[in-house]
């Protein structure tokens, strides 16, 4: 096992949608990985779920995904597609503010990044190489208000926007946005 001390930086780039399918097991692998800890307790059901959706995902407008690998073994991603203007998220129980509403967006869906590699900056990485050269005004993301991601959002500046429940029996989550560009 690598000493934590000497574990060199991860490797970030930014994959448009076909380089992104081609690497859907291993973002399913790490999704698997992240999302079975408390407080997300996820498990095969939740990861098939979330793959059948990436796939989705990858097909959309703009779909971007920043991918961080350290050696060959992917370790941190973050992806976007555009919400369109007028669109909002499934299950919002709040309307954003109109200009937002109007406003094409840049949603980021998903943020994971293995154990090892967190606390090391590489989650704000991830994010700035998704959201950078966004035609979009504004960004947008879902996260647990009970989470320790919601703090990181509001350190970074994300402001709330709304509550979602994105499916039935899911946790409500925190809409948050943010201004484009992200210094």
């Amino acid at each position: 096992m690598t000493d934590d001390k000497a574990m060199t930086d991860p490797s970030i780039t930014l994959l448009q949608p076909p380089q992104a399918r081609d690497i859907a097991e291993q973002v399913a692998e790490l999704y698997a990985e992240v999302y079975a800890e408390p407080p997300y307790n996820e498990g095969p059901d939740d990861v098939a779920a979330f793959t059948d959706r990436y796939r989705q995902q990858t097909q959309q407008p703009g779909f971007a995904l920043a991918a961080a690998y350290h050696g060959h073994r992917l370790v941190g991603m973050a992806y976007v597609a555009t919400l369109e203007a007028g669109r909002w998220w499934r299950g919002a129980l709040d309307t954003p503010s109109p200009d937002i509403h109007a406003a094409d967006k840049a949603g980021l869906y998903e943020l994971a990044i293995r154990r090892p590699h967190r606390g090391r900056g590489l989650a704000r990485q991830l994010v700035h190489t998704a959201l950078a050269h966004r035609p979009e005004a504004w960004a947008v993301l879902l996260v647990n208000p009970d989470t320790t991601a919601h703090t990181i959002y509001q350190h970074w500046g994300w402001q709330p926007a709304g509550l979602v429940q994105p499916q039935p029996g899911w946790p409500v989550n925190q809409a948050m946005t943010h201004n484009l560009p992200i210094r």
